[in-house]
């Protein structure tokens, strides 16, 4: 793309970002994603069944610290288990603070890590929680094999990003007790009602109500070490007239707008 050969790319890493906005003629567009970067915890597992400890494992994690040593900005702190950009998100509901407390006995678990691109985040991540008495042991495995061993329950710990937007959808099958993709054996009364509360609204104050209670719930008693919301980056040639897009939506919702910016005619390739 720097090259001129290419004009748009779906896709780009953080590592690749900063050499791109060096280009003058490429242009960098950020769109927020509905997924978290998540330490999905087994509760089956014994480090797991006790709450007070999710809840010392999400007081150590410095989540500014990530988006800006790990995504270098191009991400947002997964504070609660709602996405921000969910119109019922209120920025007064209860969420994990970054107050680490040293554990009076050490803790330990393996952790499986299934996309190398998670490879940095799940390092800073171990420091962390290292900090505070937890030794999280990584394994690095192919993504096959780490989906494999989450689906059979045969895991303590694993660090991946999971869809939990744009609406409440994914919460329920997520983390709802009878949800088909609650892989980590969460069980909780107050957010099983909650998210049924969510899908029996018949007003939006009652909507707000069951979001409400539903983050709280989650946030005293969590499933998993929330880290950060993930953003996806496009780069787009100069070559190319793009409108304004409002900050953090995809731009390729205009693409149907794009038009030329020079008269020279487009390579049929």
């Amino acid at each position: 793309m720097l090259r001129g050969r290419v004009d748009v790319l779906y896709d780009v890493s953080a590592e690749a970002l900063d050499s791109l906005a060096l280009s003058r003629n490429v242009r960098i567009f950020a769109a927020d994603r509905p997924y978290a970067h998540l330490v999905l915890l087994n509760l089956r597992k014994e480090p797991f069944k006790d709450a007070g400890f999710r809840r010392a494992l999400n007081a150590a994690i410095d989540r500014e610290s990530l988006v800006r040593d790990v995504w270098n900005g191009h991400a947002t702190p997964a504070e609660g288990p709602v996405w921000p950009k969910n119109w019922a998100y209120d920025e007064r509901l209860p969420r994990f603070i970054y107050r680490p407390q040293a554990l009076r006995q050490r803790k330990r678990f393996s952790c499986l890590v299934i996309d190398p691109s998670h490879e940095r985040l799940a390092l800073v991540v171990q420091r962390q929680v290292q900090e505070v008495g937890v030794d999280m042991q990584l394994q690095f495995v192919s993504a096959d094999r780490g989906l494999s061993l989450m689906r059979a329950g045969d895991f303590e710990a694993i660090l991946a990003d999971f869809r939990e937007g744009p609406n409440m959808v994914p919460a329920y099958l997520n983390w709802h007790s009878n949800g088909p993709n609650n892989w980590g054996h969460y069980e909780n009364e107050e957010v099983d009602r909650a998210l049924e509360e969510i899908g029996l609204a018949r007003s939006p104050e009652e909507y707000r109500r069951g979001v409400a209670a539903f983050q709280a719930a989650i946030v005293q008693d969590p499933p998993a070490v929330f880290l950060t919301w993930g953003q996806r980056a496009r780069a787009v040639s100069r070559r190319f007239v793009v409108p304004p897009v409002p900050p953090g939506t995809d731009v390729f919702t205009t693409i149907r707008f794009w038009t030329p910016a020079a008269a020279e005619p487009l390579s049929a390739n």
